[in-house]
């Protein structure tokens, strides 16, 4: 439950009662906004066995940092005696819990907490929001802990500045590279694929307005790729520092464009400083206060400005810039000015969407169908589902004997698939792939690799998987065609093509009678296999029974 939910739940004027401790209506001890600092009334709770005067009390307890429980809890659908809603654990579904709320160790960790903001995104709703808005959405109902979900969050924020191009370089200290003399900053920042490019093209034509197209603040990582162009055209203008912040000036993250250098020919790297800030963090005498004075006030209202961002692109904004701070070379700090040792420093490079490649690693890895841990083998007989090990296999069995059973003795099938209904149609061969690159390499980089039809990357392996079949009917220049067309696609979108019969007529007239041809647009599931570059075995008389098919 993350803070907005939870303040239309407790109200404006009301105290969030939770296992004897209080919190502001947004679930903080300390909130700006509210104007309210909970803490020496939960440590006196928590500590009521002390005196605060005594020998025995911990003063450094006066400075921790404030506790918070957004994320962490979850509205039971009861009240209590008192009228009041009933909250429980968000992990475990229960209060007390001092396994998660441990408040004498909880309070004691902030005493002195990490020396680095590693920038972690802890509310398990925002995690999953970050990956869907980046094209790799998880499913409600994963078993996948945070861990596993904030580490599919670090692969993607990778993928998406091509990271892995420049791993033999890392860690960098930029100020040894060239510096960015080259064509525009802000045109280099920019990476888009054929579909975005198609998507804005259609909006201008039918509104007169491209920006319809994505509008600002409803994906917080199209907001991102907003952000960097914005910054790199404001760097360009002599405008070296910015405030991002949200609408109602909750959080922000202060920062300051050091220099512009040169990655490679297409890739400017913006050196900078930073210092992020919440709500729930006191201002007067922080980190970021000190930031504003000695870096931002100096350069006056020229030097920069505001940008907004949404609390959930600046968790974003935060997580991929701690992530490119553990890339610099520790070299780098001597090169900063003695006022700006004392902050937070990293790096920005392009950012782009995601090809479905990427996205099909993301979503192969669902982990262990029992508990959700990282996956270590598969049923040895279908190969349909992982797990962590043999104990979670066994407990699983009773719920995946049927499904198992039900694949051995089979009709696998062999069929060829396309990206496209027709094989010269590059129109629908660019819309079902999707590649990144920057403006200046999007005409010929992205049009050969079109016309080389390189196979989607294999996700799955050996492993069979669910693939959806669609009799559909996809328009020609020259009208309806009048061969029946089957798309074909599995969860995850990281394979989409049409199917060809292979051979003889067998294997079609097998598929015909599942689908009739004139059933336009009914779909079925089949458990599938890929077999080549551009083949599947897809199993044809074993209806895969159970599964929750709703994609």
């Amino acid at each position: 439950m993350n803070s907005q939910q939870l303040y239309k739940l407790v109200g404006e004027d009301n105290i969030f009662h939770f296992d004897g401790l209080c919190f502001c209506a947004h679930g903080y001890e300390y909130c700006n906004t509210c104007g309210t600092d909970l803490r020496p009334m939960n440590q006196m709770h928590v500590f009521r066995d002390q005196e605060m005067d005594g020998e025995g009390w911990d003063r450094e307890l006066e400075q921790r940092r404030p506790l918070s429980v957004v994320g962490r809890v979850t509205d039971s659908g009861r009240r209590g005696e008192d009228g009041e809603r009933v909250f429980h654990c968000a992990a475990h579904g229960r209060t007390p819990c001092r396994e998660c709320f441990n408040w004498r160790k909880l309070m004691r960790g902030q005493v002195k907490p990490a020396k680095n903001d590693h920038g972690k995104v802890s509310d398990r709703e925002q995690l999953s929001g970050l990956l869907a808005a980046m094209g790799a959405p998880v499913a409600t109902d994963t078993t996948l802990d945070d861990g596993a979900l904030e580490h599919k969050l670090r692969l993607a924020l990778n993928y998406s500045q091509d990271m892995a191009k420049f791993s033999d370089r890392m860690p960098i200290n930029p100020v040894q590279l060239p510096v960015w003399k080259r064509s525009s900053i802000f045109d280099s920042v920019r990476r888009s694929s054929i579909a975005e490019v198609l998507k804005v093209a259609e909006a201008r034509r039918k509104t007169g307005n491209a920006g319809s197209a994505y509008p600002l603040y409803d994906n917080a990582f199209m907001d991102l790729r907003q952000t960097i162009m914005t910054l790199a055209s404001n760097f360009e203008r002599g405008r070296p520092v910015a405030l991002l912040q949200d609408e109602s000036q909750r959080s922000g993250i202060a920062l300051r464009m050091l220099d512009v250098y040169v990655l490679d020919d297409r890739t400017p790297l913006i050196s900078l400083i930073y210092e992020p800030s919440d709500a729930n963090q006191q201002l007067m005498g922080s980190k970021t206060m000190q930031f504003m004075q000695t870096q931002v006030m100096p350069l006056g209202t020229a030097g920069g400005g505001n940008i907004t961002c949404t609390q959930q692109e600046q968790a974003l904004v935060r997580r991929l810039l701690y992530l490119n701070s553990t890339k610099l070379a520790s070299a780098f700090e001597a090169n900063l000015a003695p006022d700006q040792r004392a902050f937070k420093r990293s790096f920005l490079l392009p950012v782009g969407p995601l090809d479905q490649a990427q996205i099909g690693k993301l979503a192969s890895n669902t982990g262990c169908v029992v508990c959700g841990n990282m996956q270590t083998k598969a049923c040895s007989a279908c190969r349909c589902e992982r797990y962590c090990g043999s104990a979670c296999q066994k407990a699983h069995w009773k719920e995946h004997k049927m499904t198992c059973r039900s694949l051995q003795g089979g009709t696998w099938t062999n069929f060829a698939f396309m990206p496209s209904p027709t094989i010269t149609s590059d129109k629908v061969i660019a819309s079902l792939l999707h590649l990144a690159a920057s403006p200046t390499e999007q005409q010929a980089d992205h049009v050969d690799r079109l016309n080389s039809l390189q196979p989607p990357t294999d996700v799955h392996g050996d492993r069979a998987f669910l693939l959806r079949i669609q009799y559909v009917r996809p328009d020609t220049d020259k009208g309806v065609l009048d061969q029946p067309q089957y798309a074909v696609c599995d969860q995850q979108r990281s394979l989409e093509g049409y199917l060809r019969s292979k051979g003889h007529n067998s294997p079609w007239s097998a598929l015909v009678k599942q689908i009739p041809a004139l059933a336009i647009n009914e779909k079925m599931y089949r458990w599938a296999r890929r077999t080549g570059d551009w083949e599947l075995s897809i199993c044809m008389d074993r209806d895969p029974g159970g599964e929750k098919l709703f994609w």
